[in-house]
């Protein structure tokens, strides 16, 4: 077995896949909603199959409402399978 395939079994044992994931989504935000949106928002929760994102203004909600099916293909092509149905997003003050 690779190191791979046992990571992935630890990680779904443990019942910590969504969060896994949404950490791998933080560390590429960037690269999946750009420099701007990524500045202004970032992967929050998944719930159900659906990636919760928050936003720091309704400006950039809007706009990753528009982005959401490339925001998605993106999504796919980095965790490599079709988890995420679809993106909500939550307006709220950003902490870094």
């Amino acid at each position: 077995m690779s190191f791979n395939d046992i990571m992935k079994d630890v990680v779904r044992e443990l019942n910590v896949e969504n969060d896994f994931l949404v950490m791998l989504l933080k560390d590429n935000w960037e690269k999946i909603a750009g420099g701007i949106m990524a500045a202004h928002s970032f992967p929050d929760r998944i719930f159900k199959n659906i990636l919760f994102v928050w936003a720091d203004h309704s400006i950039y909600a809007n706009e990753i409402v528009l982005m959401k099916k490339n925001i998605l293909q993106k999504i796919d092509d980095i965790i490599g399978h079709n988890i995420i149905k679809t993106v909500k997003v939550e307006i709220k003050r950003l902490r870094r």
